[in-house]
């Protein structure tokens, strides 16, 4: 009878490889079964790799944004390459194709989120500010809403400690730029109503600022009532008043000090002349009255009138310069 007996040791070294061999045929079947969710792992973990590498450069972070725009764009085409890749990729599981659409919706995700970076470090145009702005608020907070819920599926993604920190000192940024665009916004419409009101009482000046020493000598000659004078004078007055009342009104923007001195400079001066002729037509009107009319000095009434009515002019002339200059 044959033997067939194995001693013990012999019996622990087969016991041991038969154990290694079905290790191996499991850990086999398992590498085989999950062979479509590393391949999409692989390209998550890429992802991530790539947005970890954002930071800003400390030389230029504050000033033009050079080297961050170099990395963004290196990093975008990356992440182009990742998402052409992810095209060609074919499962046959369901569940692969699932991941691999949820994925690919993320690598877009991921893409807008670099463009609106892009777009708006490299905006020069502050009216296009707001709009950048919140376009980037919004493509940044889809892009943290995917992450988690696709870092709660198979897919290995998640957000680095440098990218956390990228979006801090970004959104640190861009908040204290977008709180200077909107006081620059203030700024310019508040200069922007100013030059209105101004222009306008510019304008209305314009109006009152003919000379009346051709009319005055015509009526003289014509040996006409210089009521008539009186009258326009008193229409010229009430229209003036228009414009001290419009001008109390007036909001005074940062820098536009000299400016509206210029304007009072202005009211004031008129205010002496208007005052002035009409005093000085008075007197004309009461030497007609008395008989006591002089042609040879009558003209000396007005010297006064006349002086204020030049400094007038050049108060007014003053004033059109200086709201150029603040303009510009």
């Amino acid at each position: 009878m044959i033997n067939f007996s194995i001693d013990k040791k012999t019996l622990k070294i087969v016991s041991l490889l038969s154990s290694l061999f079905i290790l191996i045929l499991i850990l086999l079947t398992l590498f085989f079964k999950n062979t479509e969710l590393n391949k999409i792992n692989k390209i998550s973990k890429t992802i991530t790799t790539i947005n970890s590498s954002l930071k800003f450069d400390e030389n230029d972070a504050n000033i033009n944004f050079k080297n961050t725009n170099e990395l963004l764009n290196k990093n975008l085409n990356l992440l182009t390459e990742l998402d052409n890749g992810l095209n060609n990729l074919n499962f046959k599981k369901s569940t692969s194709n699932e991941l691999k659409n949820n994925l690919k919706d993320y690598l877009k995700t991921n893409i807008d989120l670099y463009n609106s970076i892009i777009s708006i470090i490299n905006n020069k145009n502050n009216k296009y500010f707001q709009v950048l702005y919140e376009n980037l608020i919004k493509n940044q907070q889809n892009f943290l809403k995917e992450t988690d819920t696709l870092s709660k599926s198979n897919i290995k993604i998640s957000l680095s400690k440098n990218l956390k920190t990228f979006f801090s000192d970004l959104n640190k940024f861009l908040n204290k730029s977008y709180k200077s665009v909107r006081e620059n916004d203030i700024l310019n419409e508040q200069k922007r109503d100013f030059f209105i009101q101004v222009n306008d009482l510019l304008n209305r000046f314009s109006e009152l600022k003919d000379d009346v020493k051709p009319a005055l000598e015509k009526i003289r000659e014509d040996k006409r009532d210089l009521s008539v004078v009186m009258c326009d004078i008193n229409e010229k007055y009430s229209n003036f008043n228009k414009i001290k009342d419009s001008s109390l009104s007036i909001s005074i923007p940062v820098g536009a000090d000299d400016c509206y001195e210029a304007l009072k400079e202005t009211i004031s001066a008129y205010d002496s002349y208007i005052n002035s002729f009409k005093k000085s037509v008075q007197d004309e009107m009461n030497l007609y009255e008395n008989s006591k009319s002089n042609f040879n000095n009558v003209d000396d009434l007005y010297v006064d009138s006349f002086d204020k009515y030049n400094y007038f002019l050049s108060n007014l002339d003053n004033l059109q310069k200086s709201i150029l200059s603040y303009k510009y």
